[in-house]
C-alpha cells in the first residue's frame, strides 16, 4: 500500500524533477541569460526591445532560460506601461495571440474558429502607447503548419511590440516565404548548444538534489540516467521523468533506495510512454505517413506520399481520403519536428545531383512504434494488421 510516509522517505519536492519547474540555477546557461536579459530590460528603460529568437534542440534550457528571465524582470517591473505575455503556440494564431493576451492578464474571449483580426483588435487596445513583449514558445507548430506569417506580419508592424519565438530549428525563417515579414521581423539570435555528458550530469544531480531526500539515489544512479540521456539525444527533460519515475516506482514498491535496476525500469517506462503518447497526438494522417516511413526504412518524399494515397484507395481505413503531395508535405514537417522521421540530402554520383530521402531515427524502437501505429490507425478490419505491413512496403524498382 502505497502511503504519505513513503513519499516523505522519497520526495523532498517532486514539482523540482518537473518539466516545467523552474529552478533558482540554471546552469550552463548563465551567457544565454545574461544576452536575453540584456534585451528584455530595454523595456524596463522604457525602450521597445529587438525581436530574439531562441533556437536549439529540444531539451536544451530554452524555455527554462525564458521563463528565468522572464520572472525576474516582471518582479523588476514598476509600471503598466510594459506587458509581458508568454503562450506556447497552437497552429492556430488567434487563440496564440489570445492566450498571451491571458497571460497579459487581458481578459479575452476565444472560440473555435475565431478569425485572427479579432484578437488582433483586443491586443491593439490592450497594448495601445504602451511596450508589449510577446513571447511565443514553440512556434515551429504556427510557422509548419504555413499559419504564421499573418500573426508576425501584424506583430512586426505595431508600435512598441517585441517578439521573442522558441524554436527547435536553426533555419527558422527558411521556412516563412513572405518577404515583408522578413525584413521587419530581423531577430537577434540565441543558440542553445546541446548540453555534453559531464553537463547533463551536473544538471541532472542538481535537480536530484532539490527533488530527492538526501541518500535515496545510489551513486551510480545519476551517471546511469545521464548516459542514457545522452543516447536519447540529449533532452534533459528525458533524464527528468526517468529520475520522477524512478521516484514513484520507489514509493509503488515500498522502497527507501534507487538503484540501477529501478531506473532502468525507469527508463523503458518513459520510452514507452513518450511514444505513446506523442503518436496518440498525431492525425490518422501523420500516423499513416509515420508507418510508410518506418517500414520502408529510406524512401524519397514523393514515393512515400504515393504509398499513402494507394493505401487510402484500397478502403482500409475508415474516414481517410487522398491528399495532395503538398499536404503529405505538410504531415511530413510536424513529424520531423516531432523528432519521428528526418529528411537526408544524398548525392546521386558525380554530375547526377541531390536527393531527398525520408528515414526513421534510430533512437526509437521500430517495433514499440509500429505496434503503437497498427493499434491506433483506424483499420476496418482490426486483424489487417500484418497485412498493412506488406501492404505498406515499396517494392524496390526492376
Amino acid at each position: 500500500m502505497v502511503t504519505n510516509g513513503g513519499y516523505k522517505k522519497i520526495f523532498k519536492s517532486r514539482l523540482a524533477l518537473a518539466h516545467h519547474y523552474v529552478p533558482d540555477r540554471l546552469l550552463y546557461r548563465e551567457e544565454e541569460i545574461n544576452k536575453l536579459r540584456l534585451y528584455l530590460s530595454f523595456a524596463l528603460e522604457g525602450d521597445t526591445p529587438p525581436n530574439v529568437v531562441l533556437f536549439g534542440h529540444t531539451g536544451t534550457g530554452k524555455t527554462a532560460v525564458v521563463k528565468f528571465v522572464l520572472r525576474e524582470l516582471r518582479e523588476r517591473l514598476e509600471t503598466d506601461d510594459v506587458l509581458f505575455g508568454y503562450a506556447v503556440a497552437s497552429t492556430s494564431p488567434a487563440k496564440t495571440l489570445a492566450d498571451v493576451l491571458t497571460d497579459m492578464g487581458v481578459g479575452v474571449k476565444h472560440y473555435r474558429g475565431q478569425l485572427l483580426w479579432e484578437v488582433l483588435d483586443v491586443f491593439k487596445d490592450a497594448t495601445r502607447g504602451r511596450i508589449a513583449v510577446v513571447i511565443i514558445d514553440e512556434i515551429d507548430k504556427l510557422i509548419y503548419a504555413g499559419k504564421s506569417e499573418e500573426l508576425l506580419y501584424h506583430l512586426t508592424r505595431t508600435i512598441g511590440v517585441s517578439i521573442v519565438a522558441i524554436s527547435n530549428k536553426l533555419f527558422l525563417e527558411g521556412k516563412i516565404s513572405d518577404v515583408r515579414v522578413l525584413s521587419s521581423w530581423r531577430p537577434r539570435k540565441i543558440l542553445f548548444n546541446p548540453y555534453d555528458a559531464e553537463q547533463l550530469r551536473d544538471i541532472l544531480e542538481y535537480r536530484a538534489s532539490l527533488g530527492f531526500e538526501e541518500g535515496v539515489l545510489e551513486d551510480d544512479v545519476i551517471p546511469y540516467v545521464s548516459a542514457v540521456t545522452v543516447q536519447n539525444g540529449g533532452d534533459v527533460r528525458f533524464g527528468l521523468d526517468v529520475l520522477l519515475t524512478a521516484g514513484d516506482l520507489a514509493i509503488e514498491r515500498g522502497v527507501e533506495k534507487i538503484d540501477v535496476d529501478l531506473a532502468k525500469e525507469a527508463v523503458r517506462e518513459v520510452e514507452d510512454k513518450y511514444v505513446l503518447d506523442s503518436i496518440n497526438k498525431m492525425t490518422d494522417y501523420e500516423k499513416l505517413l509515420l508507418l510508410v516511413v518506418l517500414v520502408n526504412d529510406f524512401i524519397s518524399p514523393s514515393e512515400a506520399y504515393q504509398k499513402c494515397n494507394e493505401l487510402i484507395e484500397k478502403k482500409i481505413f475508415e474516414g481517410l481520403e487522398k491528399k495532395a503531395y503538398r499536404t503529405w508535405a505538410l504531415y511530413r514537417n510536424k513529424l520531423e519536428l516531432m523528432g519521428f522521421v528526418e529528411l537526408v540530402k544524398k548525392g546521386q554520383g558525380l554530375g547526377r545531383g541531390w536527393r531527398y530521402f525520408i528515414k526513421f531515427p534510430e533512437c526509437y524502437d521500430k517495433y514499440t512504434v509500429l505496434q503503437a501505429l497498427i493499434g491506433s490507425l483506424p483499420l476496418v478490419n482490426r486483424d489487417n494488421g500484418d497485412t498493412l505491413i506488406q501492404l505498406a512496403r515499396v517494392l524496390p524498382r526492376r
